[in-house]
């Protein structure tokens, strides 16, 4: 005879963030990597990879952007043994 059981698993988000940004600015930062700077590498890749990082700017001002999204996630399982 066999045994089964069977899982449903369900998992929706549902998310939102609202930022104030206007046209044309860095809403998500401006990463700058200098060569001539103190402890510097010499290579602004090599500089971006270990993290040093010369300056970090980000500008926030109007209209707002909305931004939202929603995941549904469904699993299923069927255990079956034989006995």
């Amino acid at each position: 005879m066999a045994n089964t059981t069977w899982y449903l698993v369900a998992t929706f988000v549902a998310a939102q963030k609202n930022e104030l940004a206007a046209p044309g600015t860095a809403t998500n930062g401006v990463l700058t990597f200098t060569t001539s700077n103190p402890g510097s590498t010499g290579n602004a890749f090599a500089d971006l990879l270990i993290g040093r990082v010369a300056s970090f700017a980000q500008t926030s001002a109007q209209p707002k952007f909305y931004n939202r999204y929603k995941i549904f996630e469904p699993y299923f399982q069927d255990d079956w043994h034989v006995n």
